[in-house]
This record gives C-alpha cells, sequence and structure tokens, in this order.
C-alpha cells in the first residue's frame, strides 16, 4: 500500500513537472505576452538579477534569452487557461526540456517490496529527540540530481 500511494507521487510529480517542462516545445501562442522587444529584455534582466545568472558571453546569453522567452509565451499561455494552478518564470526559466530532464529527472529509485523488520530492545530510548539541538540536521537544499 505504502508503495503504490509512494509510486503515485512520484508518477504525479514527474507528471507536473512534464507540464511545466513543455513550454519550448510550443511555438508562439497567442497569449497576452508582450512582443515587444525592449519589455521582453528588461523582463529578462529582472529574472537575470533575481536568480543571479551570469553567462560567459554574449552568445550564451542570447540563446538563453530566446529559451527564456519561449517558456514565458508557454507560461502566459498556460495562466491564461482555467487551470487550478499557476505557473512562473521560476530559476529553471532559461532551461529546455532537455536540459532540465538531464539535470533533474535522472533518478528515479527502484520500489523494493517492503521487508518485515523485527526490533530487538537494546535499553531504554528516549520517546523523542530533537536532532536540530543537536546540531545533526542541516537546513533544506537544493539537491539537484540526488
Amino acid at each position: 500500500m505504502k508503495t503504490t500511494i509512494t509510486l503515485s507521487i512520484v508518477i504525479l510529480n514527474l507528471v507536473l513537472c512534464n507540464l511545466w517542462l513543455t513550454a519550448s516545445a510550443f511555438p508562439a501562442m497567442n497569449t497576452k505576452v508582450s512582443t515587444d522587444p525592449k519589455v521582453m529584455k528588461k523582463r529578462y534582466e529582472t529574472w537575470l538579477k533575481r536568480h543571479g545568472r551570469h553567462y560567459g558571453n554574449r552568445e550564451e546569453w542570447e540563446v538563453r534569452f530566446d529559451i527564456y522567452q519561449s517558456n514565458v509565451q508557454f507560461i502566459e499561455f498556460h495562466n491564461s487557461q482555467n487551470h487550478s494552478y499557476k505557473l512562473t518564470d521560476n530559476k529553471f526559466a532559461d532551461r529546455t526540456n532537455e536540459e532540465f530532464k538531464n539535470s533533474y529527472l535522472g533518478f528515479l529509485p527502484r520500489l523494493r517490496a517492503q521487508t518485515n523488520f523485527t526490533y530487538h530492545k537494546h535499553g531504554d530510548l528516549p520517546k523523542s529527540v530533537d536532532w536540530r539541538k543537536k546540531s545533526v540536521v542541516t537546513h533544506v537544499k537544493d539537491q539537484g540530481r540526488c
């Protein structure tokens, strides 16, 4: 039962990621995105600052800008529909579907059948332990492919 629920959650997350990732696969759509290059460039520059992006050269900047524009068009198209959720230009907005998949969706854990566990009492243990007070737990991190 637990394996089925876990698998369902994994599949749901993959489907939602795939919906967002399809941005670069769509051609220009009839949306309310400004076609004024100055407006889009300013939006992109703001996005670059917000996410601390820096590219090695102008050519890379141009390639990423084109990808960003395509993704923004998809985001605006999606948000113009009557969906129960909205998309935004997050830190992945300058990445293609393929780049995102290669960077973040490379590992799928093998789901194993549940095994029996036998508990052996080895002494009295506290009912709870606050691992934060013992400096064992760190802050949440973006683990990428991990």
